[in-house]
């Protein structure tokens, strides 16, 4: 039960960074306001790391910049060696 509970809130994490990434590809392209790298940035540490990644390579958004092509594989690799080390006991 627990561990369902959890993967829907990692999908969650993961469509609000999704969408997070595709509005600020869009208010970029409009010179409107945009979202703070730091936030993006925190979604994906917090568990969005997969809506992350996907949103990188859908929008094209963020390529360029280390942090966006490395925090989100380094959020991942955390938490998946999280679950590893809570799984040992």
């Amino acid at each position: 039960m627990m561990q369902t509970t959890v993967i829907i809130l990692y999908a969650v994490l993961s469509l609000v960074t999704l969408a997070a990434y595709g509005r600020d590809k869009v208010a970029s392209t409009r010179g409107a306001w945009r979202t703070r790298e730091s936030t993006l940035l925190w979604l994906a540490a917090a568990g969005g790391f997969a809506g992350a990644i996907i949103g990188t390579q859908i929008f094209k958004h963020k390529t360029r910049k280390l942090a966006f092509r490395v925090i989100p594989w380094l959020a991942a690799v955390v938490h998946l060696a999280a679950w590893v080390l809570i799984k040992r006991g």
